[in-house]
C-alpha cells in the first residue's frame, strides 16, 4: 500500500479455514414415508453420511450418533422431544421435554462433514 507521499507499508496474512462445514454441505435427497404416525420407522435418504456417527434432528429433539447404511438413515419417529436429546454426552440440560403434536416437523441430518438441507415431515393422528 502506498499513499499520496509515497509513502509504502506491506503486510502478509494466512488465513487457515476450518470446522465441520455448513448448511446443504451433507444433502439429505428424501425422507420416506414423508407421514406417519408416532413410532413410524422413516428412511432419510442422502449422500455425504458418515458410517457410524449422524445426528437426526426432528423438530427441537433428535438423537445422536445413528449409523447409515449405503446413504440410508433409519430413525423412529419419537412420542416426546427435547433439546436434551442433542446436548453433549455428561452436560447437563434442564430443558423440558414435549409430546410430538400432529403436523408439520422438521427434519435434517448433521455430521462431522456438515448440516444437510431441511426436509418436513408431516405427523399424522
Amino acid at each position: 500500500v502506498s499513499n499520496v507521499h509515497g509513502q509504502q507499508n506491506t503486510a502478509t496474512a494466512t488465513v487457515v479455514v476450518s470446522g465441520s462445514g455448513s448448511i446443504g454441505t451433507i444433502p439429505l435427497s428424501s425422507v420416506s414415508p414423508m407421514s406417519g404416525h408416532i413410532g413410524t420407522q422413516i428412511m432419510l435418504v442422502g449422500s455425504g453420511f458418515t458410517p457410524l456417527d449422524n445426528t437426526v434432528h426432528f423438530g427441537i429433539g433428535g438423537t445422536q450418533h445413528l449409523p447409515s447404511y449405503n446413504g440410508t438413515i433409519y430413525y423412529t419417529i419419537p412420542s416426546y422431544v427435547s433439546p436434551c436429546d442433542l446436548v453433549t454426552s455428561g452436560t447437563f440440560c434442564t430443558q423440558n421435554v414435549q409430546p410430538v403434536m400432529p403436523g408439520p416437523i422438521q427434519v435434517y441430518v448433521q455430521n462431522n462433514l456438515g448440516t444437510s438441507n431441511t426436509i418436513l415431515f408431516q405427523i399424522v393422528n
